[in-house]
């Protein structure tokens, strides 16, 4: 299984790929796939991301998904966003935070690689 997270990360995420289309989808609070990272469930602590881990793979996962795992989700302010810059081009793909050249800049706050 992947694990995309940091060692010690406090808040995270479960994140795969849907098997019908290929999108990116997010383990929300309700025990269901969806394709939106603000309904995303935020699990804090190293305790809570592995049962969130664990409630994302029921034994028809692999019916929905390609294997699921878990990311770093960066606290800013009031908000979560996701720490690398590949689950936060997913994130700005799902919340359309694209300009007309790409990610909009003030977006990409935080990001190295976006600049």
């Amino acid at each position: 299984m992947a694990q995309h997270a940091a060692k010690g990360a406090r808040f995270q995420a479960v994140t795969a790929n849907r098997l019908s289309d290929g999108e990116v989808v997010y383990w929300s609070a309700d025990n269901r796939w969806v394709e939106g990272f603000t309904e995303a469930e935020i699990a804090d602590g190293a305790d809570a991301a592995d049962a969130l881990l664990a409630r994302a793979m029921p034994a028809d996962f692999e019916a929905h998904v390609l294997e699921p795992y878990l990311f770093e989700v960066l606290e800013d302010g009031s908000f979560y966003k996701p720490a690398s810059v590949l689950s936060f081009i997913d994130f700005a793909d799902s919340m359309d935070f694209h300009g007309p050249y790409g990610i909009d800049a003030s977006i990409c706050s935080g990001f190295d690689a976006c600049s």
